[in-house]
């Protein structure tokens, strides 16, 4: 029996658990981004492309089907969020994002990473800087902190800009406007990071 106190997290081991005998393809990510989201999705794709590596070698004209990845997140953990896209980029069988509600921050990279990109219409995406926590500490782990930020935004700006037609300009203006950029399917589609909308 499932109760209020049930994380997203445990309801992501409970279903989206690769089982070779019923090899369900789809994985959701409705959750903040965090260590414990990502993990059952880097397991569970670990666990597809063993599953598809055995029977390339044991099955004649075997044909990898793509794994369904949904996202739906504010966002969250950049390094975590990094790992999940690490995995997904050096995965062998075909990793398709969908995005049905929102793919923001951190799940917006996560969205256009995949190898082929689905918006629902109702989506909303949005862009925005990394968000630093406050720290009250020496003025050079402040320092340090700060290189850091700066950064993970590059690694995130890189490869944002290789995921899509959006141009190093307009992130700029978006940093230096101080909004969060929200952008719908059709402009996600104009600048290259969504391939088709249902």
């Amino acid at each position: 029996m499932e109760t209020d106190a049930t994380s997203s997290y445990e309801r992501s081991r409970k279903f989206n658990y690769f089982n070779p005998d019923n090899p369900s393809r789809t994985i959701i990510l409705s959750a903040d981004v965090d260590n414990d989201s990502v993990y059952d999705i880097m397991e569970n794709i670990f666990y597809i492309n063993e599953y598809d590596d055995e029977n390339e070698e044991t099955v004649k004209d075997y044909v990898r089907k793509p794994i369904k990845l949904i996202v739906n997140s504010f966002g969250g953990s950049v390094y975590d969020g990094f790992a999940l896209i690490g995995v997904m980029e050096n995965s062998k069988t075909p990793v398709h994002t969908y995005c049905y509600g929102s793919a923001m921050s951190m799940g917006l990279l996560i969205f256009i990473s995949g190898h082929y990109r689905v918006s629902n219409r109702l989506a909303t995406f949005m862009y925005h800087e990394c968000l630093d926590q406050p720290l009250y500490d020496k003025l050079t782990t402040l320092r340090e902190n700060m290189n850091e930020t700066k950064r993970i935004m590059d690694v995130y700006d890189k490869q944002l800009l290789s995921k899509s037609t959006i141009r190093r300009k307009q992130l700029d203006d978006s940093k230096k406007s101080k909004f969060d950029w929200y952008m719908t399917p059709e402009q996600g589609q104009k600048f290259g990071f969504v391939d088709e909308i249902i």
